[in-house]
């Protein structure tokens, strides 16, 4: 295992977008941004990490809140997400709450990738609204799937989800588990994504008013919170504590921001390169402009629907989540996996690029390698 000290920079797709071009080679342009005049992230990228005081915490009024129904318990801090529910104890089944930049909702891309891996087959577009049920709680705009996936699994899985944009982030809470054991939360479930509302909104209503009491969600008495893990903050203080470097890979020394971690494997017409990167939550350009400047970078023509960019699930670290982007040019033999995953507040990404050969020889030692990288940052302690 190694450790790197090191601060790094993050992303969350907005909609104002420059490309990266300070202090990096061309292929480092990969994640637009914009300069918020009150953040000068990168710059203060630049500076030793003592000196750089974390940002903020968001605002409330970029935050959710829900009713947490009775009987879920919150969990103890997780580095990549939001919050997380225990709903079952025995088999532990668990809600997560995972909120990610504003390109990741698309309904399309995340549904077919939920349903692969429940081993379904994807759902053409065309008939989406008879499997993505619509609501408007709070006047939230609400896509919520409930899935059950092959019989061939045993136990036979079934998921229940939501997607739900809010404040340019999009909201995906998520709860998977044995069929039967779902089946006895799905009032729970529906109940709490009823009674989700921007945090606000709560705080003006306990100001203008005594609580009115809630409606009957779950045969117990229910508690309102929004209260997120404590590890989960929007910062640009988050970064890479340990990984595993798979053989055959060579640290590159001295990487520039926003370029914070970097590898050579192989050499001559067979090398290959993987770079990490982080971008804070408000420097950030959109899913589409980066996927199609990823496309750019092995030739392939740009797309106009980031509804048609296929995803996988992908595990970073213990217990982490993210989604992977396999892209291949038969035309010129270039290819490149592209992980994207959320902690603290920032998002990273992880990038292959190389001959298209190389790169799937390399696909297990990605996985190794992702599945040991940790995380830290100022309010969040690596694991030991």
């Amino acid at each position: 295992m190694r450790s790197a000290h090191r601060l790094l920079s993050f992303i969350t797709l907005g909609l104002l977008a420059i490309v990266v071009t300070a202090g990096c080679g061309k292929d480092d342009g990969e994640i637009s941004f914009y300069h918020a005049p009150k953040e000068p992230v990168l710059a203060a990228a630049t500076m030793p990490a003592a000196a750089v005081a974390p940002e903020p915490a968001p605002a409330a009024s970029d935050e959710l809140a829900w009713t947490t129904p009775a009987g879920w318990t919150q969990l103890p801090a997780n580095e990549m997400r939001f919050a997380t529910f225990r709903v079952n104890e025995n088999p532990p089944v668990e809600l997560t709450v995972i909120p990610l930049g504003g390109g990741a909702g698309a309904i399309p891309a995340n549904v077919n990738r939920w349903e692969g891996q429940l081993g379904l087959p994807p759902t053409p577009e065309g008939q989406l609204d008879k499997v993505v049920k619509k609501s408007s709680p709070s006047g939230l705009d609400v896509s919520a799937v409930d899935l059950t996936g092959s019989a061939e699994k045993n136990p036979r899985q079934r998921m229940l989800a939501a997607i739900v944009p809010f404040a340019e982030r999009v909201w995906f809470f998520k709860m998977v588990g044995p069929a039967e054991v779902v089946a006895g939360q799905k009032d729970k479930f529906d109940a709490f994504i009823a009674s989700l509302h921007p945090s606000t909104a709560a705080a003006n209503a306990a100001d203008a008013a005594p609580a009115a009491p809630a409606a009957p969600a779950a045969p117990q008495a229910a508690q309102s919170t929004n209260t997120p893990s404590p590890n989960f903050a929007r910062s640009s203080g988050s970064k890479l504590t340990k990984w595993e470097t798979p053989q055959g890979w060579t640290e590159q020394p001295n990487p520039t921001p926003p370029r914070m971690l970097a590898f050579t494997i192989g050499d001559g017409e067979r090398k290959s390169e993987l770079i990490v990167t982080r971008f804070a939550s408000d420097n950030a350009g959109d899913f589409l402009s980066n996927v199609n400047r990823w496309r750019a970078q092995i030739g392939l023509e740009p797309v106009t629907d980031a509804s048609a960019v296929a995803m996988k699930d992908q595990k970073i670290g213990g217990d982490g989540e993210g989604v992977l982007l396999e892209l291949s040019n038969p035309a010129n033999h270039k290819g490149m996996l592209v992980t994207i995953g959320a902690t603290h507040g920032d998002l990273w990404f992880f990038k292959l690029l190389g001959p298209d050969d190389a790169v799937t020889r390399q696909k297990d030692n990605f996985q190794t390698f992702m599945k040991s990288v940790q995380f830290g940052g100022p309010a969040l302690e690596p694991k030991q």
